[in-house]
């Protein structure tokens, strides 16, 4: 959530305000940054100086991927990002040749696709996000750790700031040791909010990140849309001059929306492929049907894959899945189901399973992709 305020009435220089350190508010203050003088981001959880994992982060403890136009637009924000994630060992390579999907009746091809992949862990990311954004020289950024928001104070038809509640035992309980590790998965639901079909929308206030849309964490969808929502509010923001109205604000929204129409129909079809929602729509049934078709159509015709991954990573309009070269081989294997490939390899993040991590440790294994009788 973002709002976004004059320092004072009357006067150029303006201060924004960023509630959330997240991926998504990190890369929104970034942006902020190149149209106001002051930029305060606050975060309720005591943010930690190492890359660890905090409360406030739904799952953090696995590795992560980001999408091809979530990277490119990380690396734009941040020059020289991705290498120094490398050197502090993100492990990188072809999506189709270091991740392998199982769909519910089959498994994706292990072919080179051209889409980039880096894997890391969430608090890694975070914490390079905040060195990043906090070294920059040209303005004055600050980020508030242990703050919760309570509420937004103004008017119905104009945000002027926030209410926050402090934590006094913050710092106490930061330099407590834990007696075990304690990992959490939460949010693992798909949850949109509509704020675009609001009648009225405030001026001085933006919705993003999870805020609009949440996601299935299976698909490394939240941070690639993180980025997405901060590029287009660096595009809207420098063709307006007054970012605080509001009609800059509910057109932002809806922009905003058809952004994420897109990952948001590819992450739920994906999940109703493996829990059918008998009360959906009989638009959402007819394309669930068709589902396990593409999948297999995925599995047989490299070409086809491709092209999915070039829209799921938002690299390529989803016109890109209406092309003959993909329609085709869909409806070929319609007419003539084809058997799903069991000897396609299982991945474990670009180790096969005879390449140990480490000397001496066996490779963690996935179960093998079942045979077809």
């Amino acid at each position: 959530m973002v709002r976004l305020m004059p320092l004072r009435p009357h006067r150029p220089r303006r201060r924004a305000l960023v509630v959330g350190a997240g991926i998504a508010g990190l890369l929104t203050a970034r942006v902020l940054a190149d149209t106001f003088a002051e930029v305060e981001v606050v975060e309720q959880d005591v943010l930690p100086t190492t890359p660890v994992q905090r409360p406030g982060v739904a799952q953090g403890h696995h590795v992560h991927g980001l999408t091809a136009r979530g990277a490119e637009v990380m690396e734009r924000l941040f020059p020289g990002l991705g290498a120094e994630l490398a050197t502090a060992g993100a492990p990188g390579g072809d999506f189709g040749q270091i991740v392998a999907f199982r769909f519910p009746d089959c498994w994706s091809p292990r072919i080179p696709t051209g889409i980039p992949l880096q894997t890391f862990s969430r608090p890694l990311l975070e914490t390079h996000l905040r060195h990043r954004l906090t070294a920059l020289d040209r303005i004055r950024i600050r980020i508030r750790d242990g703050v919760r928001v309570t509420g937004l104070t103004g008017s119905p038809t104009h945000v002027t700031g926030v209410r926050v509640r402090t934590r006094p035992a913050a710092d106490l309980l930061a330099r407590l040791t834990p007696v075990s590790s304690v990992r959490t998965y939460a949010h693992c639901a798909n949850q949109r909010t509509h704020y675009h079909r609001l009648p009225h929308w405030p001026g001085g206030l933006l919705a993003l990140g999870d805020a609009v849309c949440a996601f299935n964490p299976l698909y490394g969808q939240g941070m690639g849309i993180a980025a997405v929502a901060a590029d287009l509010l660096h595009t809207m923001l420098a063709r307006h001059t007054h970012p605080c109205e509001g009609d800059f604000t509910r057109a932002y929204q809806r922009r905003l929306a058809r952004h994420t129409h897109r990952p948001w129909m590819m992450s739920t079809l994906q999940d109703r492929g493996w829990q059918p929602d008998p009360t959906s729509d009989r638009a959402a049934r007819a394309t669930g049907a068709l589902l396990p078709v593409v999948q297999q159509a995925m599995a047989d015709n490299p070409e086809v894959f491709r092209r999915f991954l070039a829209a799921m990573h938002m690299t390529r309009s989803s016109a890109v899945l209406l092309h003959p070269r993909a329609v085709l081989p869909v409806v070929a294997t319609a007419i003539h189901p084809g058997r799903a490939k069991p000897d396609v390899p299982h991945l474990w993040w670009g180790h096969t399973p005879h390449t140990p991590t480490e000397p001496g440790t066996p490779t963690p294994q996935a179960p093998p992709p079942p045979r077809t009788p």
